[in-house]
């Protein structure tokens, strides 16, 4: 689960890391508590990652409808 803004009327949606993806998005929309956050939805699968290798850290983006997000760090274990 992903929470982002500006992306609730989006007609198509996707989420990479690094250069793996992009990965299906199951919902794009609204996220029903706070009023302007939105919410995505991906499960995010088959990532080439050395596991013998030093942790680093991951770089996430959404894409919605050609606009690319800011990237989010993430660290895959």
């Amino acid at each position: 689960m992903l929470f982002e803004t500006g992306i609730r009327n989006a007609t198509a949606v996707t989420c990479s890391v690094d250069d793996a993806g992009p990965f299906p998005v199951a919902y794009a929309g609204p996220q029903g508590v706070d009023v302007g956050l939105d919410q995505v939805n991906v499960e995010i699968t088959a990532i080439a990652h050395n596991p013998g290798a030093d942790e680093t850290l991951d770089r996430l983006y959404i894409v919605a409808d050609g606009w690319v997000s800011n990237t989010v760090n993430i660290l895959l274990m």
